[in-house]
């Protein structure tokens, strides 16, 4: 009876209670409710295990370690006590971490992120091959997991099995291609391999990414959101936001905003959030909160410009823009959006000014390279482009397009490279030979980007290479019949080339035909019309419409003295009974 009575006393004896002095009132209020529940229950694990959560969350660890302790020997049973207690051993005393470890996964050997805790802990002994091991079985429970394959990758880079490596260490950029560890481990392998390119490349992503690693582990996430001091809800937000998981990184920041409802940081991060979801009227709102709270802050000038950009509201982007380079002269996003309003309104004196700023502050900003290169072709600065162009695609390597948008931007840059070549030509230093290579790589990249095919099939038909041309064109239409640009092209080349073995008139006023069915008649699709039908012999129908490319040429405003030339010199032909020829 003595000694029932003692267990009971002792069960109800009250855990220790940590000094909260200077502790943030929700903080406090929170310890306190979950110490006052285990005095209210001192048999219950649950009790026990969240108290120590709450210390555990606010780095009362001391006590924590104590309650997790307390909580495990009330239900061995319950992987959480032993994994929560592990995680707080693993960087204090990693050999007492493993035996936790170790306990928690005997009680459920499928939950990947205890498993690469373990292996983290081995490799942090200096048992490699044990914790090589317990990576690739984490691999085979999350095959998705990114610290799995991280793991794996780091481990056979340091043994010296590269293509291995390789292997895992790409894998893991599938799983999560913003993480730092494994961009930064990809960049030392290619320095090993002498890919020197590779590894700049991913080096320079590393360096833009966020210095924490995020390991996905949605049963410490208990812990983690017991953490109620103010800047604990910006943190996780951030590293969900980081991490793409946007749904999370909106419900951390909505909760901070309930505790901290003046904060324009607060604000300022749910507009990012916003911003990324595509919300744009949301990220509107809370950059205007922001800036409510605080309108010397330049970052919520800023998202509201981006945000009001994507809304087509151009007049307020520009004066939110204007407001945050007003504050901060350095907010290179701020410069580039302003740029690329300018580029909208054809201001290409402001274009130069914002863009060319941008890139003084943010070198590596290929999109605003871009864009001040497509505004200096548009003015006719060809060479200045051309040297951009040529800039942006010594910085692009084929690897680099791992998606479908980093293919599209890379031979949008390789096209446009190839243009401004062409545009350069001249009958004495013609440049179509040059631009054949960049064409070519654009293709590569995106087979079927119908201007690049246009282009190399008239390069081809200026480089005594029409049947390539034609052959190029007529595969390309096959693939997309629809193409009217490209019908054009051929139905010109068929029509006009000086070749005999190339011209087929009736095939060129078929697809000239087909490309005015598609896309309506224009004076430079009336004009293939006609010399398709000068080369087929109708020369009163060529002349016809010729005249008719003339009439709509000069109603149209983009009319210019050298294309009314050209097309009345071929008018004058065609009444002659004389075909025209591309020389």
């Amino acid at each position: 009876m003595i000694l029932v009575l003692s267990a009971s006393a002792a069960c109800a004896e009250p855990p220790p209670l940590p000094d909260l002095t200077g502790a943030e009132p929700q903080v406090k209020s929170a310890i306190e409710r979950a110490w006052k529940e285990t005095t209210r229950n001192p048999s219950s694990p649950d009790a026990w295990g969240r108290y120590a959560m709450f210390l555990d969350a606010h780095g009362h660890t001391d006590q924590a370690r104590s309650a997790y302790t307390k909580a495990h020997a009330l239900n061995p049973a319950d992987f959480r006590w032993l994994y929560f207690h592990a995680i707080i051993l693993q960087n204090i005393d990693p050999a007492a971490a493993l035996v936790r470890y170790q306990q928690a996964i005997a009680i459920d050997p499928d939950y990947a992120p205890a498993i690469i805790r373990y292996a983290q802990t081995l490799r942090r002994l200096g048992r490699d091959a044990d914790a090589l091991m317990q990576f690739r079985k984490a691999a085979k429970r999350d095959p998705n997991h990114t610290q799995a394959h991280l793991g794996i990758g780091q481990l056979l880079l340091k043994n010296g099995d590269l293509p291995a490596a390789r292997k895992a260490l790409d894998r893991a950029i599938q799983c999560d291609p913003k993480n730092k560890a494994a961009l930064s481990s990809l960049a030392r392998l290619h320095r090993r391999l002498n890919n020197p390119d590779e590894s700049r490349r991913f080096a320079d992503a590393a360096r833009t990414q966020a210095g924490t690693t995020f390991l996905a582990d949605p049963r410490h996430f208990e812990v983690e959101r017991c953490n109620v001091r103010i800047d604990s809800f910006m943190t996780r937000s951030e590293a969900y936001r980081n991490a793409g998981r946007l749904d999370d990184a909106l419900t951390e920041i909505n909760r901070m905003i309930q505790r901290a409802p003046d904060s324009a940081q607060a604000y300022t991060q749910a507009a990012k959030i916003h911003g990324q979801r595509r919300d744009f009227n949301a990220a509107a709102i809370a950059a205007m909160d922001a800036i409510q709270h605080n309108d010397r802050a330049p970052q919520a000038h800023a998202l509201l410009a981006a945000a009001a950009y994507q809304l087509g509201q151009f007049d307020r982007a520009s004066a939110a823009a204007s407001t945050a380079i007003t504050i901060d002269p350095n907010d290179a996003k701020s410069h580039f959006l302003l740029g690329q309003i300018a580029l909208r309104r054809k201001d290409h004196a402001t274009v130069a000014i914002h863009l060319r700023r941008c890139i003084d502050l943010d070198p590596q900003n290929a999109s605003a390279k871009l864009l001040l290169a497509r505004s200096l072709a548009s003015t006719g600065h060809h060479a200045d482009a051309e040297k951009i162009f040529t800039d942006l695609t010594e910085n692009q390597t084929d690897a680099g397009a791992s998606n479908t948008g980093a293919s599209k931007a890379s031979a949008e840059v390789w096209l446009r490279l190839a243009l401004t070549q062409i545009a350069q030509s001249t009958k004495d230093h013609p440049r179509h030979a040059d631009a054949i290579a960049p064409l070519e790589h654009a293709l590569r990249l995106s087979p079927n980007l119908t201007p690049a095919l246009q282009a190399i099939a008239r390069c081809y038909a200026r480089t005594n290479r029409p049947n390539q041309a034609v052959q190029t064109l007529r595969e390309a239409l096959a693939r997309n019949p629809k193409a009217d640009s490209l019908a054009l092209e051929l139905a010109w080349i068929l029509a006009t080339n000086p070749s005999d073995s190339v011209r087929n008139g009736p095939e060129a006023v078929r697809w000239a035909n087909i490309a005015i069915q598609i896309a309506g008649p224009s004076p430079a699709r009336l004009d293939t019309m006609a010399a398709a039908y000068a080369e087929s012999g109708q020369y009163d129908r060529a002349t016809n419409t010729m005249q008719q490319a003339i009439n709509m040429l000069k109603q149209s405003k983009r009319t210019n003295p050298e294309t009314e030339q050209a097309y009345q010199d071929r008018l004058a032909l065609y009444k002659q009974n004389t075909p025209y020829r591309d020389r």
